[in-house]
């Protein structure tokens, strides 16, 4: 039993988590973050291993992305174009392509955020009806929460460049 605490410190102390000295409570709650951890990763496999830019999707036949866990999903050339009318063509690199909706329980029930850039934050608050044009909301400082009712209507509208997804 000794000889299993000592190489589980070792492990501990190679990984970098800092432990009070013979706090097994500590020990257990690493393993437990480092679970929980992986679980989330797992959940989030179909996220996209990377978002592609607005413009390279325009030109490509096929738009498609590739998931965290090798599957390959199709995005739709309509939604594409559609996204392509609510933001100027010099900001379609900034675009990234598919949308992901991050559900933040830290900031309360059917909480979602919107991860990767202000393009996209605008992309959607255009679809909720934001009537600013993008010159006057770049220089704004957004900071805004999705919630279910907004994300169904999102989801309804974007249903293949959209994806959700656990922070």
């Amino acid at each position: 039993m000794n000889i299993l605490r000592l190489i589980l410190r070792r492990q501990v102390k190679k990984a970098g988590i800092k432990v009070s000295n013979g706090s097994e409570f500590n020990l257990k709650k690493s393993r437990l973050e480092r679970f929980l951890q992986f679980e989330i990763d797992n959940i989030n496999n179909h996220l996209p291993k990377v978002t592609l830019p607005l413009k390279i999707l325009l030109e490509h036949p096929e738009p498609s992305y590739i998931c965290r866990d090798g599957t390959k999903i199709k995005m739709s050339t309509e939604e594409i174009k559609f996204i392509s009318t609510l933001i100027p063509s010099i900001e379609w690199n900034s675009v990234k392509l598919p949308i992901i909706l991050l559900r933040r329980r830290d900031l309360g029930n059917g909480a979602y955020t919107i991860a990767e850039s202000m393009q996209n934050l605008y992309i959607i608050k255009k679809l909720l009806g934001e009537e600013k044009s993008w010159w006057e909301f770049r220089y704004t400082n957004p900071s805004f929460v999705v919630y279910k009712p907004m994300l169904k209507e999102i989801r309804k509208i974007l249903p293949s460049t959209s994806v959700i997804g656990i922070a």
